[in-house]
């Protein structure tokens, strides 16, 4: 149920009082946040009591708040897992369509370019200023 939690909520939203869509948009825009907040800072931080924000759960099929916030926090798990299999996989494949390119830009830059210098202000000579 964590996958489809957020369309699940989204779905239900027209069944939910004004409180409960308070806490709704909340969670679909913050889950990250709202996974570890108690009911009362959820409440607080929407606007709305902390029993609202137990209705709430079990409105959306959890028998508590930490049923659901337990479910928030599993679909912040299987999202970051699922970013860090994409990262070891691109390691692992060598990642060539990051690396590629730059590699095949970086001689044509460097012939392009011009020298940098730096110039000494010390080598520079000095002249005195003229009245005219």
């Amino acid at each position: 149920m964590a996958k489809d939690l957020l369309h699940s909520i989204s779905e239900g939203m027209s069944g939910f009082s004004k409180g409960q869509k308070l806490i709704a948009r909340y969670i679909i825009e913050n889950y990250d946040k709202a996974a570890f907040m108690t009911a009362s800072k959820l409440g607080n931080t929407v606007g709305v009591s902390e029993s609202t924000v137990v209705r709430f759960a079990t409105e959306v099929g959890f028998e508590g708040y930490p049923q659901l916030q337990r479910a928030l926090q599993e679909l912040i798990r299987n999202r970051l897992t699922a970013v860090q299999r994409m990262e070891v996989t691109s390691e692992q494949m060598g990642a060539p369509w990051r690396n590629s390119p730059t590699r095949a830009l970086k001689p044509r830059q460097t012939a392009l370019s011009p020298p940098r210098t730096s110039i000494s202000w010390a080598s520079v000579p000095r002249q005195p200023w003229r009245s005219s």
